[in-house]
């Protein structure tokens, strides 16, 4: 749940639409990648790489509109990578004939760390684009959001209409009044 990698792109925000404050702001390109629920040992020299591809545009929605608007991928990209380590302790165990090891196992009875690595790269300017516009960071305007984000809206009003209460045949005479 929290290990994996998010890629973001800089936006430029001057009314705080997003809520990150005005001037330089991040929109989710890619959310968590695949995550790796157990540690991987890999051989001495040898290293594991993912590739992510994406793509020159990303949209972004007003918010009570359905139409997209689709802005270029410029300035710098954000990658955070979300990870977990474990809690360990140390074991006096014994091998048997009087002999004893200390040995090094996960805590299980405590929770694990959770950690970011954050970075932050210029994206490359694209061939026939100028410099000085590549670099920097798009334009969105007030109220427009990712489409990833949740806006929550008001539940719906539900009226609720009692039924009646039954009616009870009466099969007895009442007593008589005194």
């Amino acid at each position: 749940m929290y290990q994996g990698i998010k890629v973001y792109s800089s936006v430029s925000d001057p009314t705080n639409t997003l809520g990150q404050g005005a001037g330089d702001a991040w929109m989710l390109l890619y959310g968590w990648t695949d995550v790796v629920p157990e540690p991987i040992e890999l051989a001495p020299g040898t290293g594991r790489q993912n590739t992510l591809c994406l793509a020159e545009i990303f949209p972004v929605k007003e918010t009570g509109k359905e139409t997209l608007r689709q802005v270029r991928v410029q300035g710098k990209l954000r990658i955070v990578a979300g990870y977990e380590t474990p809690t360990w302790k140390i074991v006096d165990q014994s091998l048997g004939k009087g002999r004893r090891a200390y040995v090094q196992v996960v805590d299980k009875s405590n929770l694990w760390t959770f950690g970011e690595v954050l970075l932050e790269v210029p994206i490359p300017c694209p061939k026939g684009v100028g410099t000085s516009e590549c670099l920097s960071a798009p334009p969105i305007f007030p109220g427009e959001h990712d489409i990833h984000t949740i806006e929550p809206e008001p539940p719906p009003v539900i009226e609720i209409q009692l039924p009646p209460p039954p009616l009870f045949p009466i099969k007895h005479p009442l007593p008589p009044k005194p």
